[in-house]
């Protein structure tokens, strides 16, 4: 059996891995694979061009996972390496991902920028939010934040509802208005309530609620940081031809809670 290495690792893939009682596929797809474990915690194992992100391993090379995985694979974990099926993947030269981007070096002055370009972005896009939602209410609230966040909760078509994309933009817009531990207070408020949904979509609930995100959005704050527009409006475009239409509501949700005019 061919070992596959791993190039990058999250911490919470490294947390799974470390952890590991009992595990099972979730989602099989082209170039990435979705494991759940007992307590219900996500890895990804993903292709090097789909990247990095809060609860993945980022394989070394390109690979293919079609006709090799389904929903019956076993899965195990033992000495540092995974099994999954006929496959194993390695991790021990993996390096180290850190899934926070430095969210508050958008500067209040470069914040206006950032949502006109992804709004203009948005506008020729082919590629359209699924829902329409109502402008949060002020996070200071947690009982309207509650509220709102139970509105939005498994809202929507897809493997991550549009409500919760838009819930995971509404949370990372948090880390960009305010320092990291208020935002991460309101944030948790959201992943706490929305918490009913697919188990995908908690998991990126949870990963949002500590500021964690995934490779484009790195990309994203990087650009708008260095006043980059060129960067800036790849990272936007990019982030848009994510799933069918998740980078749409993520975004939708992240110029929002960009825009809404709270106590800072």
């Amino acid at each position: 059996m061919d070992l596959a290495a791993a190039r990058w690792l999250a911490p919470r893939a490294l947390r799974w891995l470390g952890g590991f009682a009992r595990g099972r596929v979730l989602h099989a797809f082209d170039r990435s694979v979705n494991l759940v474990d007992s307590r219900g915690s996500v890895l990804s194992i993903v292709d090097p061009e789909i990247g990095p992100g809060p609860f993945s391993l980022v394989l070394a090379q390109p690979f293919d996972f079609r006709g090799r995985v389904a929903e019956d694979s076993p899965v195990e974990v033992d000495a540092g390496v995974l099994t999954l099926g006929p496959l194993a993947f390695g991790w021990s030269g993996a390096e180290a991902w850190d899934p926070v981007p430095p969210w508050r070096s958008v500067t209040p002055e470069r914040t206006p920028g950032l949502v006109e370009a992804i709004e203009e972005e948005m506008l020729v896009s082919p590629v359209k939010p699924a829902i329409a939602f109502e402008h949060p209410p002020d996070p200071a609230d947690q009982e309207a934040l509650r509220a709102y966040a139970v509105s939005l909760a498994g809202l929507g078509p897809g493997l991550t509802p549009s409500g919760d994309d838009v819930l995971v933009g509404l949370a990372h817009a948090f880390f960009v208005r305010f320092e990291a531990e208020a935002a991460a207070g309101f944030a948790g408020i959201i992943a706490e309530t929305a918490a009913r949904t697919t188990t995908l979509s908690a998991a990126w609930l949870r990963a949002a609620a500590v500021g964690e995100a995934g490779n484009l959005c790195h990309l994203l704050v990087a650009a708008a940081a260095a006043g980059d527009e060129t960067g800036l409006r790849d990272a936007v475009r990019r982030i848009l031809a994510t799933g069918h239409t998740s980078g749409a509501d993520a975004l939708a949700g992240f110029t929002t809670g960009l825009k809404v005019p709270w106590p800072i």
